[in-house]
């Protein structure tokens, strides 16, 4: 009885340590995630900071490609209007308007100003050459050249537009012709569907009524032979006179074997007719 005890003993300390272990063990485990989730967030958090810090550069490289580029219109800005205003330049004076009117559109367009401008002295610059181009430009407008290329202008301008138009208009003709054409396939591929299933309709029955036609004739060439060969080949041994009597005046009844409703033969013509058969 005490080693029984002894060992119950021993089992429960054995398995109260157990536990303890486990739960030590479940401990660590949750210690070792909790690390790993911080760990994943900081490098998470690094993730974003370097995304940004791209974002940053390109952006800055953005703009100073920009800044490069707004220099350079600024300077051809600032050139521009100069060599067109040298006497008897050797720009003709359409060019000189149609080269300011794209300079005047393209700053319009492109939203500069000077605020996308660095520097007083570049803002300052660039404003002065930008009223200078637009009095060049309206004081070229008037010129007799200027005129007859901007009525060229204007024609060939109106031509493409009908050209265009004209493109369109042909294009939606055979959009149309197009979807016609597909309708009338497609209502061609139905009507030849609708036919077909009609004529797998029709041919159901005309076969079924053909298959009945050919057995009710051969249902009634078979009653015709077996009726003759009952009536001649095969007559029966005996016949009393009563009844031979009552087979000539036909009160003797017997149903006639017709199948098509064409055909009428029976077993009563053959008896009534046996002696005229025998007599001959």
């Amino acid at each position: 009885m005490d080693d029984l005890d002894y060992y119950r003993q021993r089992a429960m300390q054995l398995a109260q340590e157990s536990r303890r272990l486990t739960e030590f063990q479940l401990q660590e485990l949750q210690s070792i995630n909790a690390t790993f989730d911080c760990v994943l967030h900081e490098l998470h958090s690094l993730q974003q900071a370097h995304q940004q810090g791209v974002h940053l550069q390109q952006a800055l490289l953005a703009r100073e490609v920009f800044q490069d580029q707004v220099e350079e219109f600024v300077y051809n800005l600032e050139k521009t209007p100069n060599e067109f205003a040298i006497p008897n330049s050797e720009f003709s004076p359409e060019l000189q308007f149609f080269q300011l009117r794209w300079i005047i559109e393209e700053v319009d367009s492109q939203g500069i100003s000077t605020v996308c401008i660095r520097g007083r002295d570049n803002k300052a610059t660039f404003d002065a050459c930008l009223k200078h181009a637009k009095s060049q430009y309206r004081q070229l407008a008037v010129h007799p050249d200027v005129q007859r290329a901007i009525a060229v202008e204007e024609s060939e301008r109106r031509r493409l537009l009908s050209e265009e138009t004209e493109r369109n208009r042909l294009e939606a003709e055979r959009q149309g012709l197009e979807a016609e054409r597909k309708r009338q396939e497609a209502e061609r591929k139905q009507h030849e569907a609708t036919r077909s299933a009609a004529k797998r309709a029709v041919q159901g029955p005309a076969t079924a009524l053909l298959v009945a036609g050919f057995l009710g004739l051969f249902l009634n060439v078979g009653s015709c032979c077996l009726g003759f060969v009952q009536t001649f080949i095969a007559p029966p041994r005996s016949t009393s006179a009563e009844q031979r009597t009552t087979l000539e005046k036909g009160t003797s009844s017997t149903t006639a074997v017709a199948v098509t409703g064409r055909f009428k033969t029976g077993h009563l013509w053959a008896l009534q007719n046996q002696q005229r058969y025998k007599g001959s």
